[in-house]
């Protein structure tokens, strides 16, 4: 395997460390956010959240991995430490608005992602709003989430829709488990 250029070397180069560094930032602010967001004030004899460290961690690759050959190292430290907190705010508002979401997934792909596509806008070094780039790029990265978030609601609404009226009409239910199965626990079977 070889690479074709010095410049796609330094590309590969880039994104190789972006993808290091987004993520590690997006670990420390999640954990120290997962902190304050559930009422600690202060640090001591309280037990490290290692779920807020790893999904925090999730939180930073996937706003980073998008533009990570794109952008400069302390661009994806910014990236990967903002990531979590479009996380956090979505898990305030599944909980208000009662949204069963146990893997925290949805908070996870869904806002980092568009955090990550909305700040290739703005550090991208090819054409990024802070390296002298045309603002109609903050345009086509919003029409370029819209895009994305229609698509991904479209499809879902296909699959699962007919899944719903066929689970109305027939003993079949691949949306619930059985009251027992939920109270013994469902990684019990």
């Amino acid at each position: 395997m070889g690479i074709a250029s010095k410049d796609m070397a330094g590309q590969a180069e880039r994104a190789f460390t972006n993808a290091f560094v987004g993520p590690s930032a997006g670990g420390v602010v999640c954990l120290l956010l997962r902190k304050h967001l559930t009422g600690f004030k202060s640090l001591k004899g309280i037990k490290w959240d290692t779920m807020a460290i790893l999904n925090g961690v999730l939180c930073g690759l996937v706003g980073v991995t998008g533009n990570a050959a794109m952008t400069e190292t302390w661009a994806a430290v910014v990236i990967g430490g903002v990531a979590p907190i479009f996380y956090s705010l979505t898990l305030r508002a599944s909980e208000y608005l009662k949204i069963d979401d146990p893997c925290e997934s949805f908070a996870i792909h869904a806002p980092c992602g568009a955090w990550g596509i909305f700040a290739t806008a703005f550090f991208n070094t090819n054409n990024g709003v802070f390296y002298h780039g045309a603002p109609k790029i903050i345009g086509i990265q919003l029409l370029g989430i819209v895009s994305i978030m229609g698509w991904n609601i479209l499809t879902c609404m296909a699959v699962l829709l007919p899944l719903k009226v066929l689970s109305r009409h027939t003993r079949f239910n691949c949306f619930r488990v059985s009251i027992d199965e939920e109270e013994i626990g469902i990684d019990y079977f």
